[in-house]
């Protein structure tokens, strides 16, 4: 059988196969993907768009009538959205006058340039098209995820005034559930919802809540809001290892906050009004509630504060000021020294509660001397009976006349204990505070 160089048939189906010996027949390459193009007329009315004359973009639409207004490019930009990123309002406005305007995502990028005015006119619009359009996302976006709701992103932004327009409007964000919730919606999302978009949907829901805009206008009680969400994003930190960093980097950004705000402080009285709040605390046993709450929360950048010390050490020290210009030996000879007047001040204590020697022996400084020294003396006591002969003695201690004075003080020492603990209750009583 003879091969020819000609186009050969194989079998019955006769296929002929074809040899391309020229340039023209070669395949013309082509794009894996089809991108929109824009027509001549509507690049112009792109260029147009961008210059800010609504007079000549009027006249051109005026020639121009079958002109598709919502035209995109391959990056899908449209004219009403250069408008917005041109910061151009008049236009902005001439544009939503158009019949059959689609807003698409401008309004996201409206709230990220941070363009108050622009934003009013667009969610208007969208207002008197469908009320509950303003409250929600785009669902086709190339630059915003279909969450991403206006007041989110004002929040992650930290733009205060626009935070302030949404909220006002009555947009609200969600707040995500404690990372411990194990609620019936918190196991339905568990066991149907996408993880990685669950936790990517939870971690832009924190750094929007988290945000120190949102929080100053969201809450009458910003430090205290920023305690609990420093905590959460503690825990959220543990709980979801893959984003770990994130989440502490949240936590520290929130805790500085609260930190910034007591910074704010110009005087003492403002101070002692913070630490005093009680919101948080179901007892208020404390002297300074919200000092407990911070290392109930393990704020330590807040317990050390200097503002914060001050206080503290005023506290402490009260009107007893020479105290902290003694020198080192003296302070340790006070407790000593202190057992000498014990009898006075128990008796003065009992007969006279509101003398000005009484006030002063109650600052928690003195009460701590009167501690140590009763301490001391109790230790001397039991080191007397422990050293007693007990040559001859059988059963029972030794009749020395001491046991009265250590029942007594044992019994008042348990009486404190069980005191402590009804004030503060037993779960805080015995909790050990551990600041990390």
């Amino acid at each position: 059988m003879s091969r020819s160089h000609s186009s050969p048939t194989v079998n019955k189906n006769k296929i002929n196969f074809k040899r391309y010996s020229h340039e023209s027949d070669m395949l013309i390459p082509r794009p894996s993907i089809l991108l929109p193009q824009l027509q001549d007329t509507e690049q112009r009315f792109f260029e147009l768009v961008s210059t800010g004359d609504v007079l000549t973009v009027k006249e051109y639409l005026d020639q121009h009538p079958n002109l598709n207004i919502n035209c995109t490019n391959f990056q899908g930009v449209t004219a009403l959205l250069i408008a917005v990123q041109s910061h151009a309002e008049p236009m902005v406005e001439f544009l939503l006058a158009q019949p059959g305007i689609e807003i698409g995502d401008c309004v996201l990028h409206a709230v990220k340039d941070n363009q108050p005015g622009i934003l009013k006119r667009l969610l208007d619009k969208l207002n008197s098209t469908s009320p509950s359009l303003e409250f929600i996302g785009v669902t086709h976006s190339n630059d915003f995820a279909d969450y991403i709701t206006p007041l989110i992103l004002a929040a992650q932004c930290g733009h205060y005034e626009i935070i302030k327009m949404l909220i006002e409007r009555g947009h609200t964000i969600s707040k995500p559930h404690p990372p411990t919730c194990r609620c019936a919606d918190c196991r339905v999302r568990l066991e149907h919802d996408d993880l990685l978009h669950a936790e990517s949907l939870k971690l832009n829901l924190y750094r929007a809540v988290s945000n120190p805009a949102y929080i100053c206008y969201s809450t009458h009680d910003p430090i205290l809001a920023a305690f609990y969400l420093s905590k959460e994003l503690q825990q959220c930190s543990f709980l979801v290892p893959e984003f770990r960093i994130a989440y502490m980097e949240l936590a520290a950004d929130v805790s500085d906050f609260a930190v910034d705000l007591i910074a704010c402080c110009r005087s003492t009285n403002e101070m002692e009004l913070i630490l005093m709040r009680g919101a948080g605390i179901y007892t208020h046993t404390f002297t300074f509630p919200r000092l407990v709450l911070a290392m109930d929360c393990k704020q330590k950048k807040f317990v050390a504060h200097p503002n914060t010390q001050q206080i503290v050490e005023a506290a402490w020290c009260g009107d007893w000021h020479e105290y902290k210009i003694k020198g080192f030996t003296v302070k340790l000879l006070y407790p000593i020294a202190r057992i000498i007047t014990l009898p006075v001040i128990l008796i003065m204590c009992i007969i006279t509660p509101r003398h000005p020697l009484v006030k002063h022996w109650s600052i928690p400084l003195n009460k701590m001397i009167s501690h140590i020294a009763a301490y001391v003396v109790f230790l001397i006591i039991i080191f007397i009976e422990s050293n007693m002969d007990k040559t001859n003695q059988k059963r029972k201690p030794p009749n020395s006349g001491l046991e009265p004075v250590i029942i007594i003080f044992v019994i008042g020492h348990s009486w404190n204990i069980v005191r402590m603990m009804i004030l503060s209750g037993p779960g805080r009583y015995f909790q050990v505070f551990r600041i990390i």
